[in-house]
């Protein structure tokens, strides 16, 4: 009996095995039928070993960690590569959200995202130049000053 219910665990198991071998092997059969897609994901793995995209990410985001640690009423950085997040102090939100202020800084030319009520996520490209990342945390500075000179208006 006990024999009788490995044997049986041991033929399921080999049929898992040969579903999921068949699924694989399907799945390769539909990548042959798009040769399209095939080609452009080789390009793209081509380019991204040229750029030696996993370095340019790390030195990228160190540049920009910099850069916002610097900026007043950033309270931390936390990420990795160019997925960042900037903590905001209270102070400088001046009573606004994180989604409020990624909306500001919409208006002022710079995409980001407000993640929490006090935070902001960055995610520029791979490509960004330092002068791109240098300009991004300007727009931001702007935005995190005219947010709290509008507080201090309207008390």
């Amino acid at each position: 009996s006990r024999r009788h219910f490995w044997s049986a665990c041991a033929a399921r198991s080999l049929r898992l095995s040969r579903r999921k071998a068949r699924a694989a092997a399907e799945s390769r059969v539909s990548l042959a039928r798009a040769p399209l897609a095939a080609s452009a994901a080789r390009e793209v793995l081509r380019v991204l070993e040229e750029l030696d995209a996993p370095n340019l990410a790390t030195e990228r985001g160190d540049e920009l960690t910099g850069l916002l640690e610097a900026l007043d009423g950033v309270t931390s950085v936390r990420g990795l590569g160019l997925l960042l997040a900037a903590e905001l102090d209270l102070d400088v939100l001046g009573g606004r959200t994180g989604p409020e202020l990624a909306r500001a800084c919409l208006d002022a030319g710079l995409v980001v995202n407000g993640v929490t009520p006090t935070a902001l996520r960055l995610a520029p490209p791979l490509t960004v130049s330092s002068g791109e990342l240098a300009e991004g945390v300007s727009i931001l500075s702007s935005v995190l000053a005219a947010g709290g000179q509008e507080q201090g208006g309207a008390a």
